[in-house]
């Protein structure tokens, strides 16, 4: 493959679908990071508070996007199982992930949220 694996950004945050978070952490108005106002039963499942929840982090390289669970920042419940999914743009493959993954080299894999995790998913293109 040719090109080079370029700095990893946060973008845009998607819907997760059937796998949701206790707590979701987004991009502002303003550029800056911005949390739902908590609920009484969200303030019960704070994970930081209750020690059984862990963030992982989702993020890509230029040339690509992680459409599952998405890009950003999330809380998920100790031992869920997140499915990420990687799609390159045109002109561009899909490399590698990077962090504590199932299957490092696959664009569909897995990871076992049992800590703080920060993944990455790396694409190189022609151009």
């Amino acid at each position: 493959m040719d090109g080079e694996i370029v700095d990893a950004a946060v973008t845009g945050i998607e819907p997760l679908n059937e796998q949701t978070p206790w707590k979701t952490i987004g991009p502002d108005a303003t550029g800056g990071l911005t949390t739902p106002a908590p609920t009484p039963e969200a303030t019960e499942q704070q994970p930081c508070a209750t020690g059984k929840g862990f963030t992982l982090v989702v993020v890509s390289s230029a040339g690509g996007v992680v459409i599952a669970p998405g890009q950003g920042v999330f809380i998920y419940p100790a031992g869920t199982v997140v499915k990420l999914v990687a799609v390159p743009d045109p002109e561009c493959e899909f490399d590698r992930w990077t962090g504590n993954i199932t299957d490092p080299n696959l664009p569909v894999t897995t990871i076992y949220v049992e800590q703080y995790e920060v993944v990455s998913a790396n694409f190189v293109c022609k151009n």
